[in-house]
């Protein structure tokens, strides 16, 4: 058997077609920004995907939706006006919330797509720590002798 090295999503469906997928690795993230009216252009929009999600794509399985809003608050009058609001739902359940406010939109980006990262890995540590101490914690209780009646 050898192995090929594929860069292109074109290629790798081709290569899977007759491949079994199985349902939990098959699910797609969903992908929002909301701009609040500025009207960004293309080229920002695909800025803004490519570096939230190349920060996020080790956690990826683990993420159902991101939505991205972009809000200029302070308008015309300059300063650090530009709030940045990451949302990542989680799988199965729960929610991360990271807002960031900085002069530029892009540096704002970057800062909330790490922050979210620190985040999501926490919650992912927390949720294996709790699961892990409820399995000792059940293992813990079978071993005891029942009580005398």
């Amino acid at each position: 058997m050898s192995a090929t090295l594929v860069r292109s999503p074109a290629k790798m469906k081709e290569l899977m077609a007759g491949t079994p997928v199985s349902p939990r690795k098959d699910q797609t993230m969903q992908f929002k920004i909301h701009d609040s009216g500025q009207n960004m252009d293309r080229d920002v929009r695909d800025f803004v995907e490519t570096r939230v999600l190349s920060k996020l794509s080790r956690t990826r399985r683990r993420i159902r939706s991101i939505d991205v809003y972009i809000e200029d608050v302070n308008g015309p009058r300059g300063g650090a006006d530009h709030l940045i609001r990451v949302v990542a739902g989680l799988n199965p359940t729960g929610q991360i919330i990271v807002r960031q406010l900085d002069l530029s939109p892009g540096a704002g980006i970057g800062l909330a797509a790490e922050r979210t990262v620190r985040a999501v890995r926490r919650e992912l540590g927390r949720r294996r720590t709790n699961r892990l101490r409820g399995a000792q914690k059940a293992t813990r209780d079978s071993n005891r002798p029942a009580a005398a009646l």
